[in-house]
């Protein structure tokens, strides 16, 4: 605990650009590449801070010092005519490429409505040319990208009416409901099982063609098993589940913790479990230990225990979670008032218990994204704002707070177990 930690450092600051002000939230990414190459992404809102049809952008900065320093800001997903939001980024550490996810959505005014709702209702039938789910890639690191390749006609769940959850139902009408790119997530590539090098994304999913949080709701993966050549939806979480993340446990098992805006156990994170490499998730419940305001919320791997015989560092088995500490039962699609006490926990047994949980920011936080350096420094972007009483993206600021697991544990856990 020599370093003086944790240190906050602000990577998404509002400025003007192209003649308007662009703000950073809700959507914060953080990789680590095998060269520890950091890349934070986060979503660019042009000429409004709101969840409307304004003109949005992926935004990128590259950090080649475990987050210290930070080099200018990149745009690898924009254009003038239409609206790029960001979605979940992964790393396929077998090739060292970097997979970025965004949607693309018509630029319709201020007022129109929102983009997840209008994918919803307009994927993949009825789409403007140009728009749907699409994806790049760069094998260098971050410092360019390919061009986008659309994948949304590979990753749409086709689902009949009914309220049930089931993959496969037999009354009402035939429609399509997509999945990810607008809301943030994150990815992985499993590294033990059968599935071993599989790559896994996570994804939003309705399964009637409304926008209702609260019944039809539901978070999946998708899943690819050629480094991301070609793509396909995996299962189904539980119903009335919010933005997502993932995280391989031991075996290859998949953990899930989803935004919780069922009207059953609201306040708490909700999770699920698959066991065969994100195909079904066939375990769900409500963690009790993770409160939360309906919030997305950031997981990741800090070590693999011993019998995981990765051969990574550390012999314990450590799972990381970010999100605003705070719980709140207020009906509704969230609290802006609760998210604030940005805080992150500590699991030895796979996620099924939080023994440490530390306070980085107490002011008003929200989304969050984690990741850890090749030489265990932790990383954890989340939009905030300054002002108290503030709603968390009031000032379209995100931040990187960096610290080390000395610090996290109190002392207690210094990560060479």
């Amino acid at each position: 605990m020599s370093e003086a930690f944790p240190e906050l450092i602000d990577v998404f600051e509002p400025q003007e650009r192209e003649g308007e002000c662009c703000y950073y939230r809700a959507a914060p990414g953080l990789v680590v590449t095998n060269s520890n190459v950091v890349l934070a992404t986060n979503q660019e809102r042009m000429g409004t801070i709101g969840d409307s049809f304004n003109r949005k952008n992926v935004a990128l900065r590259r950090s080649l010092d475990e987050g210290q320093t930070w080099l200018p800001l990149q745009i690898p997903a924009g254009s003038p005519e239409i609206s790029c939001s960001a979605g979940a980024m992964l790393l396929d550490h077998e090739i060292n490429r970097v997979i970025l996810f965004f949607s693309r959505s018509p630029i319709e005014g201020a007022s129109t409505g929102h983009n997840e709702a209008w994918t919803v209702e307009n994927t993949p039938t009825g789409r403007t040319p140009g728009t749907g789910q699409f994806m790049s890639y760069s094998d260098d690191d971050g410092a360019t990208w390919s061009d986008p390749t659309e994948i949304t006609d590979d990753i749409v769940y086709e689902a009949r009416y009914s309220t049930t959850w089931a993959r496969t139902v037999n009354v009402g009408h035939v429609r399509r409901a997509v999945a990810p790119g607008g809301p943030p997530g994150n990815g992985v590539q499993l590294k033990h099982g059968p599935h071993k090098g599989r790559l896994l994304a996570t994804a939003r999913v309705w399964v009637k063609p409304l926008w209702d949080l609260n019944a039809y709701s539901h978070n999946c993966v998708i899943l690819s098993d050629d480094h991301g050549l070609t793509w396909r939806l995996g299962g189904l979480s539980q119903p009335g589940m919010g933005e997502s993340s993932i995280v391989e446990l031991a075996g290859g098992v998949v953990y899930m913790t989803s935004r919780n805006e069922s009207i059953r156990s609201r306040g708490y994170r909700g999770w699920d479990r698959s066991y065969d490499g994100g195909e079904t998730f066939i375990e769900s419940g409500y963690d009790l230990a993770l409160v939360e305001p309906h919030c997305h919320a950031a997981l990741a791997r800090y070590s693999w225990g011993q019998a995981d015989g990765v051969g990574e560092s550390g012999g314990r088995s450590r799972v990381l979670f970010s999100n605003p500490a705070v719980k709140s039962d207020t009906v509704g699609w969230f609290d802006a008032a609760g998210r604030r006490n940005l805080a992150v926990r500590l699991s030895y047994d796979e996620a099924r218990s939080w023994p440490v949980a530390k306070t980085i920011y107490a002011g008003s936080a929200g989304y969050s994204a984690l990741a850890v350096t090749r030489n265990g420094t932790i990383l954890c972007q989340f939009e905030r704002s300054t002002e108290e009483g503030k709603h968390s993206a009031s000032q379209g600021l995100c931040s990187v707070a960096r610290f080390n697991l000395a610090w996290l544990t109190e002392g207690q856990d210094t990560g060479l177990d």
